[in-house]
């Protein structure tokens, strides 16, 4: 399942997604959305996917101030939240429990018709970390020493 734009999935739809993950040889999952509820069901379906020691990194949620959404919030998964221009968490970012920090206010973007624009949340932060792995794995580092490396360069808010 593959959702974009200002889109949002149910705990039901997000529970399935990841289900179909578990079932899959995946290196590494990025899950840059969030929901303010959880569920067994989506509990049990994340478990399953820490289980398999593939890297799970997810956005933390536009909830000002407050911890993680889920999946962000379990055990097993790094949360991304987002820093502003002045590299300090965003005021839209979740910000307790908060495993990492990086860039996620007005990030330029090419649109699909090839205009620029910009983007700013929890889930641009996301990509930009999932985008700072996949260019360790490319140079030869496996998914887990991208993430150490994620976490050693970048900013954890205690």
């Amino acid at each position: 399942m593959q959702l974009s734009g200002e889109v949002s999935a149910s705990s039901r739809e997000l529970t399935e997604a990841i289900t179909s993950l578990s079932d899959s040889s995946v290196d590494l999952t990025v899950i840059a959305l969030t929901s303010g509820t959880s569920s067994r069901s989506l509990e049990d379906a994340i478990q399953e996917l820490v289980d398999t020691g593939a890297p799970i990194l997810a956005a933390s949620g536009n909830r000002p101030g407050m911890s993680p959404g889920f999946p962000a919030r379990f055990d097993g998964v790094l949360s991304i939240g987002a820093l502003d221009s002045s590299q300090k968490p965003a005021s839209f970012s979740a910000q307790k429990n908060v495993d990492v920090f990086l860039s996620g206010e007005n990030i330029p973007y090419v649109t699909s018709s090839g205009d620029i624009d910009s983007s700013s949340g929890t889930s641009v932060a996301t990509a930009i970390a999932a985008n700072q792995i996949l260019k360790g794995i490319l140079a030869g580092k496996t998914p887990s020493e991208g993430i150490a490396e994620l976490i050693q360069q970048n900013r954890r808010i205690e």
